[in-house]
């Protein structure tokens, strides 16, 4: 689970999006307007769902470790 918590954070992360937007086509200023407004109004809140997610997942499950995660890949 906190690895796919991980992943939509990464995919969804402004400077992730600014340059997916970039790559297709996008001029830099429409880019980087766009991106402003969606981490504010956007990203803001679902990085504080996403660490509750991660939070939780830890209070409930007290073996789990990061490094776990990581070494696996």
């Amino acid at each position: 689970m906190i690895v796919r918590i991980l992943n939509i954070q990464h995919r969804m992360n402004p400077l992730h999006i600014y340059c997916r937007l970039v790559d297709g086509g996008l001029d830099r200023r429409v880019s980087l307007a766009f991106c402003r407004y969606y981490e504010h109004l956007v990203f803001f809140w679902l990085k504080r769902v996403l660490k509750t997610l991660m939070y939780l997942h830890f209070l409930f499950d007290r073996e789990f470790t990061l490094e776990r995660v990581i070494r696996r890949k």
